[in-house]
């Protein structure tokens, strides 16, 4: 229905190894502040890589032009040295302002503290917690942000992708090198031929597009039909973008829904969901495995609430 409900998927495909396209939306891995946890991963491992380095090297602000960058470059460069390593080269730093050269060797230190975790075999998801909490990662969005939507959305990313780390690891108590290894492999197979990958696009994306097997997420009561449809009674075009997402099938179509969900930004208890409306409306005969519901269907628990809500109101009145 949406993009966000793509994240969660999008996280089970990279942990298990699993090629995907993102159609008509932004991947959870194309926003800047997942390129760069990422970019602090990789570099974690791999002290070599120059394109980690140079993404997060002023990430948050440390206060190291661009010029001076570029000198540091230009100097690794002549003397074949990883620009990590050359954060650390007196000889390469006398070329530099002596705050960026103060600002770089205490990058090169708090980098250093953490690869020796790495080494030490300690758990993924615990250095990834250490290292927003080091370079004060979560304040530094706070900072940044223009607004309060901004600022939950940017700290949700963050918190989500710690989530992601964690299950990562679960009962597998995977170092940081293993998990890096597992994200490098899951974007080479992104990268490589789309055509054994799985599409993930929105049901206005697919419009005009149909494939051999279709499986629609959260058809369930407030995504499809949106609630603000059902408060608006004006359910039509819902009950189309149904019909399109269900006609993208030509020979298997899945449909799930989740029992219950948590809020946007996760700041509500769960709420409980019921199953769409519409799936009240299919014909039984092409159905198999209907999953346990109320006998009461959701359009009539969605009456039953819009009554008791009149009656508080006269109440009140």
């Amino acid at each position: 229905r949406s993009n966000h409900q793509a994240k969660l998927v999008e996280q089970v495909f990279r942990s298990a190894n699993i090629p995907y396209v993102m159609s008509g939306g932004r991947s959870f891995f194309d926003f800047a502040e997942i390129k760069d946890l990422m970019a602090y991963i990789r570099l974690l491992c791999n002290p070599k890589d120059n394109a980690a380095f140079l993404r997060i090297v002023n990430v948050p602000r440390r206060g190291i032009g661009s010029s001076s960058l570029a000198k540091l470059a230009q100097n690794a460069e002549i003397k074949h040295l990883a620009y990590f390593k050359a954060a650390g080269n007196d000889e390469i730093l006398s070329h530099l302002p002596n705050a960026s050269a103060k600002k770089l060797k205490q990058f090169q230190q708090h980098i250093f503290a953490l690869q020796k975790k790495v080494a030490a075999g300690t758990n993924a998801d615990i250095i990834v917690d250490e290292l927003i909490h080091a370079i004060d990662y979560k304040q530094w969005i706070v900072q940044t942000s223009k607004d309060n939507t901004s600022k939950l959305n940017r700290t949700k990313l963050v918190a989500d992708f710690q989530k992601w780390i964690r299950a990562f690891c679960e009962n597998k108590n995977m170092n940081l090198i293993d998990v890096a290894a597992q994200i490098t492999l899951a974007s080479n197979k992104e990268d490589s031929s789309t055509d054994e990958a799985v599409k993930m696009m929105t049901l206005h994306a697919a419009k005009g597009l149909e494939f051999e097997n279709v499986f629609m997420l959260g058809v369930e009561e407030g995504i499809l039909p949106h609630r603000n449809s059902i408060e608006e009674e004006t359910v039509e075009e819902e009950r189309r973008l149904m019909y399109v997402g269900m006609t993208r099938a030509m020979r298997n179509l899945t449909i799930s829904y989740v029992k219950k969900r948590k809020s946007r930004f996760g700041q509500e208890d769960d709420c409980e969901t019921g199953p769409s409306r519409f799936l009240d409306e299919l014909p039984q005969k092409y159905i198999s495995g209907y999953g346990q519901i109320s006998k009461e269907s959701a359009q009539e628990q969605h009456q039953k609430k819009m009554k008791h809500l009149s009656v508080l109101k006269a109440m009140l009145e």
